[in-house]
């Protein structure tokens, strides 16, 4: 009887279960996976508000929600931790800082079931794409697969001379080595001492499949010959392109972190029932914490979007989205799958003139509708962009709204105060007109928290397909209490 309790109340079916921010929201655990977007200005309010939510979440989910969480800013372990305390979820709570954890994520990546050296070379793509935002041009294209093939060439070679040893720092010690020219490769004391054909004389000893040395043998034709005939400047800018990912691993606390032979982390935690926090904060980090963020994001999400059946919900919690954004379409093809496989994508952005400069600039406009728009759940605080007020009062509609006008019919005479009311001099009419549903200066207006508000931070709600009210406006207003 007692387990049967248990269950119900966590199911939200025990009718004397306080009322928390998941009711008020209308949502239920499962109604998570089709994820959260709070959007809104600095210090409208919208760490509070998921702060509250995220509460009563892993207090109703209990073990059977995990969470992934990139912390950017440089308090967000403090408000996880506050978060983990008051949810009761302590001890489930791991926190990956410099020197608190090791994790060789290309190893482990080239380690999984089906992965290859080209799925290994996407993370650096990605990570190449968050340093340049790019618009997609033609020239933009040819470098982006020019940088591909490397990635793919160097990874294939590790992998095979090195297997699980393989690391980053031994991809950069192979391009940084591999021959600048056919006069170099002809040379028999290059050949004999060069790291770069040290491991293709390991990678060659290690074959043990037909397909490991087609690999190998397209690997090597790149470096010394594909490469080659590049000339200088091409081959020079790839490799550089591809050292400028590499290079932030190779350096101070995330060197200790990547390049080990032990991992004490793996990115199946979230989906055993772990609230793992990447806490490295991007102005204290720069790129290096931004690239272990991002890629640490992308094994989690892609090791829970494999599983099959799957007993806990996985969130990966970003409230600065901008900041860690990869690929827009990969983002929405991951929100599409994620629903299945009991995945859940919960994210924070300022405004939307942000998300579409960290998706490209003005090329990527439609895919910051494409991205938002796979948000069930919106939550819309105080913003101060126009833009972003605009977007979101525009997709409410608007409403017709009844007028009276009034005009004289009759020439000018003198006033009397008696006949006003009663004489035919006034004409009245009724009209209609489209008046938008909520203004966009009505998202000014919103309390922001803070003692001056009594810790009350508002905030429009809208979830698709859900209406409202009696007039079923596709939004309604909801406040949250700080904690």
């Amino acid at each position: 009887m007692i387990r049967l309790l248990l269950s119900l109340c966590t199911l939200g079916l025990v009718p004397w279960r306080r009322r928390d921010s998941l009711d008020m929201l209308d949502m239920s655990l499962t109604d998570i996976c089709s994820h959260v977007l709070a959007i809104g200005g600095s210090g409208s309010g919208k760490t509070s508000v998921l702060k509250v939510w995220l509460v009563d979440v892993f207090r109703r989910g209990g073990k059977s929600v995990g969470a992934i969480v990139a912390a950017v800013k440089a308090d967000e372990w403090d408000n996880i931790q506050a978060i983990a305390k008051r949810a009761g979820v302590t001890n489930r709570l791991v926190r990956l800082a410099p020197k608190t954890f090791t994790f060789n994520f290309l190893a482990w990546q080239l380690s999984q079931p089906g992965s290859t050296p080209q799925s290994a070379a996407s993370l650096l793509n990605d990570l190449n794409r968050l340093s340049n935002k790019t618009s997609g041009g033609s020239d933009e294209q040819f470098w982006a697969n020019l940088f591909n093939k490397t990635a793919v060439a160097a990874i294939t070679i590790c992998w095979l001379a090195r297997k699980n040893r393989c690391t980053v720092e031994t991809v950069y010690q192979l391009i940084v080595s591999s021959p600048s020219s056919f006069e170099t490769l002809k040379n028999e004391s290059y050949r004999e001492r060069s790291f770069c054909f040290q491991l293709m004389r390991e990678a060659e000893a290690n074959l043990q499949t037909e397909d490991d040395r087609r690999q190998l043998r397209q690997a090597v034709s790149f470096f010394t010959q594909e490469a080659l005939q590049l000339g200088d400047k091409a081959r020079g800018a790839a490799i550089s392109q591809v050292l400028a990912v590499l290079t932030p691993f190779l350096q101070g606390d995330l060197y200790d972190i990547v390049c080990c032979e032990e991992d004490t982390f793996s990115p199946e935690d979230p989906s055993r029932g772990k609230i793992v926090v990447i806490d490295f904060p991007t102005m204290v980090y720069g790129d290096g914490g931004r690239f272990i963020i991002a890629l640490i994001l992308k094994q989690v999400t892609q090791h829970s979007l494999s599983r099959r059946r799957p007993k806990t919900t996985t969130l990966v919690i970003r409230d600065e989205l901008p900041e860690i954004v990869g690929d827009p379409t990969e983002e929405v093809s991951n929100m599409a799958l994620a629903r299945s496989t009991r995945t859940a994508f919960v994210s924070g952005v300022q405004s939307v003139p942000t998300l579409q400069e960290s998706l490209g600039g003005s090329q990527g406009e439609q895919a910051v509708h494409s991205v938002i728009s796979n948000y069930a759940t919106k939550l819309v605080l105080s913003t101060a962009c126009p833009k972003t007020a605009e977007m979101f009062s525009t997709a409410w509609g608007e409403a017709r709204e009844n007028f009276v006008s009034v005009s004289e019919t009759k020439d000018h005479e003198d006033f009397n105060l008696l006949d006003f009311f009663t004489d035919d001099r006034l004409l009245f009419s009724l009209n209609q007109q489209l008046v938008p549903r909520c203004p966009p200066d009505a998202m000014l207006r919103l309390r922001r928290g803070g003692k001056a508000n009594r810790y009350r931070v508002d905030f429009f709600l809208c979830q698709a397909g859900r209406t409202y009210g009696a007039n079923a406006y596709p939004f309604k207003l909801v406040t949250f209490k700080q904690i």
